[in-house]
């Protein structure tokens, strides 16, 4: 929401969606309403790809953050 641009916005909304949704998919399976098919915890799982890709879209919306705090000042 404090992207300077509507680009930088849907970047972060959508990366923000991708990495919630795999949280929420985690906690169904937890909690026993999803079948566990391998899907893998954020920011948790042992070294693999998915763990690379969710640092990657938290490190650009954090870009994407800071981008807005310095046009600020």
């Amino acid at each position: 929401m404090r992207a300077k641009d509507q680009a930088g916005y849907l970047i972060a909304s959508i990366l923000t969606f991708l990495i919630s949704i795999q949280a929420f998919i985690n906690l169904g399976i937890v909690c026993g309403l999803l079948p566990s098919k391998g899907t893998t915890l954020p920011f948790f799982s042992q070294g693999g790809s998915s763990l690379v890709i969710n640092l990657i879209a938290f490190f650009l919306i954090l870009d994407i953050s800071r981008k807005h705090e310095r046009a600020e000042i």
